[in-house]
C-alpha cells in the first residue's frame, strides 16, 4: 500500500503540487518512521512551501537513518543553503561530491555556495566542471552566465545565455539577463527584443 501511495506522492511532486505530495508522504512516514523516501519527499516539499525549519528537521532524519545516502546529503545542503548557512551547505556539497564526482546537481549548488563566499574563480571552475559532465542541461550555462555578467565578462555571459536559451527557451529570467547584458553592451535593439520576449513568456 505504501508503495502505491509513494508513487502518488511522486506524481504530485513532479507536478509541483507540493502541498498534496506533503500530505501523502507525511501519512506514509507516520506509519513507517524509517521510510526515507517518504521523509525525503516531505522535506523537499516543506522547503518548496517556505517551511525551512520543518524541512531541515526532516532531512536530518533522512541523513541519520541513511548516512551514506547521497541524495539525502545533497538535499540537506540545499536546505542549509536556503537557510543562509553557506559554510554548512558547502560541506554537504563537498561530501556529496567526494562520494560521486559526477554529481551534476551537487556541482551546481557548490558553485552557488562559492559565489556566496565570494570565491568566484572557483565557482566558475565548478560550473565548467558541471558542463563537462552534462552539456545538455541548462543550469551550468545559466549560472556561469550570471556569474560572468557579475564579473563584467559580458561577452562570455552572452555566450552562456545563448546556450541556455537553446536548451531552455522558455526560461524568461534568462531572456531578461541576456537583455540586461546586451543593454550594458549598448546593444539596445537586441536588449529590447529580449525584454519583450520575456514579457511575452510571463504574460
Amino acid at each position: 500500500m505504501s508503495e502505491k501511495q509513494l508513487e502518488k506522492a511522486l506524481i504530485y511532486f513532479k507536478q509541483n503540487k507540493f502541498a498534496e505530495a506533503l500530505h501523502i508522504s507525511s501519512k506514509i512516514f507516520k506509519k513507517e518512521p524509517s521510510n526515507i523516501n517518504a521523509i525525503l519527499i516531505a522535506s523537499i516539499c516543506c522547503r518548496e512551501l517556505g517551511r525551512p525549519d520543518s524541512a531541515i528537521k526532516l532531512i536530518e532524519r533522512v541523513v541519520n537513518l541513511a548516512p551514506n545516502f547521497d541524495e539525502g546529503i545533497l538535499q540537506r545542503g540545499i536546505t542549509l543553503f536556503k537557510l543562509q548557512k553557506i559554510e554548512d551547505s558547502l560541506n554537504d556539497f563537498n561530501k556529496a561530491l567526494s562520494k560521486n564526482k559526477a554529481n551534476y546537481d551537487a556541482l551546481i549548488w557548490r558553485g552557488l555556495a562559492l559565489i556566496e563566499k565570494n570565491e568566484t574563480n572557483e565557482a566558475l571552475d565548478t560550473f565548467s566542471q558541471a558542463l563537462k559532465l552534462n552539456p545538455l542541461k541548462y543550469e551550468g550555462f545559466f549560472n556561469r552566465g550570471l556569474l560572468n555578467k557579475q564579473l563584467g565578462k559580458l561577452t562570455d555571459a552572452i555566450t552562456d545565455f545563448d546556450q541556455t536559451l537553446v536548451l531552455q527557451p522558455q526560461l524568461s529570467k534568462c531572456w531578461i539577463a541576456r537583455g540586461d547584458t546586451r543593454f550594458q553592451l549598448h546593444k539596445f535593439q537586441e536588449a529590447l527584443a529580449d525584454f519583450q520576449h520575456a514579457y511575452t513568456l510571463n504574460s
